[in-house]
């Protein structure tokens, strides 16, 4: 698998580095010497001028001496206590604001570890399921050099089209409308295949066969294309793999849908469906062929 380039710009890495916000100890705070030395300063400036305005005397320790300092100064004292309940005060918000921190970078983390985990699902989902398809396509060779491949990428988004890293719900489910169609396409098919010859609509299991190689995007290296004229809608044309013969090449396409069909539905663990058994069908794909008349032609690379 490619590897994953980073690209960005480097202005934008830079900018987004300085909104990081920085945590500073409590200390180091511009809030906290203001809460701290806010109080202190405004009453230590207003004690200054209320002592220089009063007469308080010399230096005296006597009860009625500390009671008259009390009494003077209690409005400045007042002011200075409140430095410590503000940096109390302070000291709350900064816990506060350092645990709104922690709880962001821990959502960050769940939701980047999440999306990891969701990224992993979905390579690894798409990563089986070509791995399924590319394991089946490198058995099918033949002695002529023609060989079966799937455009996987097609087939897994016209299959699972809600699969990407990026949503949220998906958990794996596919598109339940286009397989059911693809049921029952293969269904008309193995009914051609299997009922009485005389019941058999030539065009309806040509047509069905060229809808089931178009649903899965099988292509050949060596192909022929094969050209129906229906009765209603437009004409139809797909390629089959380029053998000795127009059964063989359809023979063999009939192999490849049916193959493929069977390991969708096991990838998508669809149990206690049909078998759809076409090993012994070849005598009845060249039957029908014959069948088809001039509604049917396989044109051959020139």
């Amino acid at each position: 698998m490619p590897g994953f380039k980073l690209v960005g710009n480097v202005d934008g890495m830079k900018a987004h580095k300085k909104e990081t916000p920085k945590h500073k100890h409590l200390a180091r705070t511009f809030l906290f010497w203001v809460a701290f030395l806010g109080p202190l300063v405004v009453g230590g400036v207003l004690g200054a001028f209320v002592g220089n305005a009063t007469p308080v005397g010399e230096l005296c320790f006597k009860s009625d001496c500390v009671q008259f300092f009390f009494d003077t100064f209690k409005f400045p004292v007042a002011i200075m206590s409140l430095s410590l309940p503000l940096v109390a005060m302070v000291a709350a918000i900064h816990r506060s604001m350092e645990a709104a921190t922690q709880i962001d970078v821990a959502l960050k983390q769940y939701g980047e570890a999440i999306a990891n985990n969701r990224f992993g699902n979905y390579l690894k989902h798409r990563e089986g399921f070509e791995k399924l398809i590319d394991g089946y396509c490198s058995k099918r060779h033949h002695n002529n050099g023609c060989k079966t491949y799937v455009n996987v990428s097609d087939f897994y988004a016209d299959m699972f089209p809600d699969a990407s890293f990026d949503n949220v719900d998906w958990n794996g489910h596919y598109n339940k409308d286009r397989f059911e169609d693809v049921v029952e396409v293969a269904e008309v098919l193995m009914h051609q295949l299997e009922g009485p010859i005389e019941d058999c609509d030539a065009i309806q299991f040509v047509c069905s066969l060229g809808a089931l190689l178009s649903s899965f995007n099988i292509n050949y290296s060596l192909a022929r294309v094969v050209a129906v004229n229906a009765d209603k809608g437009p004409p139809l044309n797909f390629v089959i793999p380029a053998l000795d013969s127009d059964s063989q090449s359809v023979f063999h396409a009939i192999r490849d849908a049916i193959g493929i069909f069977v390991l969708l539905r096991s990838y998508l663990g669809i149990k206690g469906g049909r078998d759809f058994p076409i090993s012994d069908k070849f005598a009845r794909v060249r039957t029908l062929l014959e069948n088809a008349g001039d509604k049917f032609s396989v044109l051959r690379p020139a």
